[in-house]
């Protein structure tokens, strides 16, 4: 009876170990989004009032000056500032356990990202390449955290990509995200 009491406890303690880490990657990641788009809302309040159809020319300007004031407010940025081994740890588990629920093949194919195209590197604070980032297979996005509206995920080869959707920059990237 008393081996049950000392057990019993330990048992129940063990899962809210794992919730308690996944919580707080999380609430780190929450956190990490939120200040990106605090970045990104004052970068564009610093622009100056956009004048309705003005043509690509002055949509490209707008976008390329958009993202010019998220560098200068982001200089050191890098790959990890917002995707952190906890974050990433999450984030990967979370896809790998999906694709096989979510997306479910015949026994002799499996799923297999498209081909990251080798021409352009992908780096943070630069221009996504119009040729790397799909959209996310849609219920793959069911088990990623939401984002506000001035971010989206998108996937190139293997790699998940935080996109700031305005500016075209990338914001981070998480390796080899999905298998």
């Amino acid at each position: 009876m008393l081996i049950e009491l000392i057990l019993v406890p330990a048992l129940l303690a063990t899962p809210t170990v794992s919730w308690d880490f996944e919580g707080q990657a999380l609430k780190q990641f929450s956190s990490a989004i939120s200040a990106y788009t605090h970045t990104h809302r004052s970068a564009v309040q610093q622009l100056a009032p956009a004048l309705p159809c003005r043509g690509p020319e002055a949509i490209t300007m707008r976008r390329d000056e958009l993202a010019g004031n998220i560098r200068a407010a982001r200089p050191d940025a890098h790959e990890g500032d917002i995707f952190t081994p906890s974050v990433a740890f999450v984030l990967r588990k979370r896809l790998r356990d999906a694709i096989p629920r979510l997306m479910p093949m015949p026994a002799d194919e499996a799923w297999q990202p498209a081909e990251q195209n080798e021409g352009s590197p992908l780096a943070v604070n630069e221009f996504l390449p119009w040729q790397h980032g799909t959209h996310p297979y849609e219920p793959l996005l069911s088990v990623l955290p939401a984002l506000p509206e001035e971010l989206e995920y998108r996937l190139s080869g293997s790699d998940l990509v935080l996109l700031d959707v305005d500016a075209r920059i990338v914001v981070d990237i998480l390796r080899e995200a999905v298998p």
